[in-house]
């Protein structure tokens, strides 16, 4: 019986490694088109592996698919995006959500809302002639980037090991042992860097939300990291008449490293 248990996880491993490769081999495709600037053959190429990946129930290929069809549709035309973006609009908002053996439901939505956020978002920037759209598309940009960090203990919950092909496109590849290896520190940052609010009022609250949230869930090294960037977004609250100057920045941080010295990220404080 040990042996037929041992000889199934084998098999298991055996197939995902080969359809990891797979994704690999036809995603190569698609990078080669680029260089070669052929944007047509890298959507056709695209659609590949988002077709292939919703059949096998991949959402991260086929969602990292879907990020490269948007940028791909943008550099075309403003109109091809916003048709792409429509029907990523009622693929979210239907009954049939392609969620074939995928584990969580709730996590697959707010990254789609991620990626909404993203499309809408660039449209805001490519219709600058036409400044109602604009402002439309900046307001659907904030609405679904808010949505896809609605739920903090889903996207803790969940890991980053499940939607590894996603990491480049999210612009995470770092190690992220610190944040527990979840998603809310991935989508968090993916979310405030889209929409360029690295810092000011909004960056902050964020943080320094984001903050209590993993002391709450005994995650002392994320509890800091995100501590240490709340103080780097306060560097820049001018509107609020409260920015730290240089030597209470250091200050604050020398306090920080002395309190969690005893932790991995403690280190971190020291080095910003």
């Amino acid at each position: 019986m040990k042996k037929t248990f041992l000889l199934l996880t084998a098999l298991v491993f055996s197939v995902l490694g080969v359809n990891a490769q797979n994704f690999e081999k036809m995603w190569a495709e698609v990078e080669a088109c680029k260089m070669k600037d052929l944007p047509r053959s890298a959507i056709d190429e695209a659609e590949k592996v988002r077709k292939k990946a919703e059949r096998k129930g991949n959402f991260a290929w086929k969602t990292r698919a879907e990020f490269e069809l948007l940028a791909l549709w943008a550099g075309i035309s403003t109109d091809s995006l916003k048709v792409y973006v429509e029907r990523l609009n009622a693929e979210l908002s239907g009954d049939e959500l392609y969620v074939q053996n995928l584990k969580d439901l709730k996590t697959l939505n707010l990254i789609c809302h991620a990626l909404l956020g993203d499309a809408c978002n660039m449209l805001s920037r490519k219709l600058r002639a036409n400044k109602d759209m604009r402002e439309d598309y900046k307001r659907k940009s904030e609405e679904h980037f808010a949505l896809s960090l609605s739920d903090w203990n889903v996207l803790a919950d969940a890991s980053v090991a499940d939607y590894k092909p996603l990491m480049r496109t999210l612009g995470r590849e770092e190690d992220m042992r610190l944040y527990s290896n979840d998603m809310l520190n991935v989508l968090a940052a993916f979310s405030l860097s889209q929409q360029e609010r690295y810092a000011g009022r909004e960056a902050y609250e964020l943080y320094d939300s984001l903050s209590r949230f993993y002391a709450g869930r005994g995650n002392r090294n994320g509890a800091l990291l995100m501590k240490i960037n709340a103080l780097n977004s306060k560097r820049h609250l001018d509107e609020w008449g409260e920015r730290l100057s240089r030597d209470d920045f250091k200050d604050s941080l020398l306090t920080l490293a002395r309190m969690n010295a005893d932790i991995e990220a403690g280190a971190d404080a020291y080095d910003v």
